[in-house]
Order: structure tokens, then sequence, then C-alpha cells
């Protein structure tokens, strides 16, 4: 230990602090390998999966009519996911719309009571707090990566 009890706690909690962080990479970096290992294997089955179907079609279509039916049910498929994702967006976007509008009018609802804070100076400063993380809570750049 040396003379400045402080500074040494303050290292041990960096210590504890940059430990943690660097735990937490790890499991992250395992995860994100074995993420790229499924995902391999899943498109090696995929990719089989359309051979074979392309070679069960072959007899009945010929080469290039199995292709085609492939390309056009990929197709469908596709553009179905498009819609579904196109409307889920557009549900977060109202979600997201309807939260913003209710914490406006908790923020207008605040700044109304404040004149009855009079008397009390700091739960008026709380409150105006509170109400200026709830605005900005939820924001594009924020924390939470909305």
């Amino acid at each position: 230990m040396s003379d400045q009890p402080e500074a040494d706690l303050l290292a041990r909690a960096a210590r504890l602090v940059l430990r943690g962080y660097g735990e937490q990479l790890r499991h992250r970096g395992w995860n994100a390998a074995l993420a790229a290992l499924a995902a391999l294997f899943v498109f090696t089955a995929y990719v089989a999966a359309l051979v074979a179907l392309a070679l069960w079609l072959a007899p009945r279509f010929g080469a290039s009519g199995a292709a085609g039916i492939i390309a056009a049910a990929a197709l469908v498929l596709a553009l179905v996911l498009l819609a579904v994702i196109r409307l889920r967006d557009s549900r977060l976007q109202r979600l997201q719309d309807e939260m913003a509008e209710l914490r406006q009018t908790a923020f207008m609802a605040m700044l109304a009571s404040l004149p009855g804070l009079r008397a009390r100076p700091l739960l008026a400063l709380a409150a105006i707090a509170g109400a200026v993380f709830s605005l900005f809570k939820g924001r594009p750049g924020g924390q939470d990566g909305a």
C-alpha cells in the first residue's frame, strides 16, 4: 500500500471494471465465433437443399425450368419477408411516435405543476431533471440505440 489510499482504491476499482469489460468482451467474442460457425452450417445446408431441389425438379422441367422455378420461389419468399419487415418497422415507428407524444405530454404536465412547487425548490429541481431525462431518453444516438 502506498501513502495515498484513495489512489490505491481508485486503481483497484479501475482494475475490477476493466476485468469485467474483458470478461464481457471474451464472452461476446465466443458467442460471435459460434454464431458465425452456425451461420456457415446453415448456409451449407441451404445450398445443399437448393441443389437437391434442382436435381428433383430437373427431370420434370429441365435444368433451366428448375432454375427458374427455384429463382421465382426465392423471389416470392424475399418479397414476403420484406413486406413483413416493413410492417414491423411501421408498427415500431408508430409505437415510438406514441411514446414521444406521451413523454411530451408528461413534460407539459410537469411544467404545469411547477408553480405549485415554488415552496419546494429541491423537489422542483428533481422534477425538472426527471422530465429532461425522459425527454432525451430513447432518442437516436442515446444509450438504448433506438
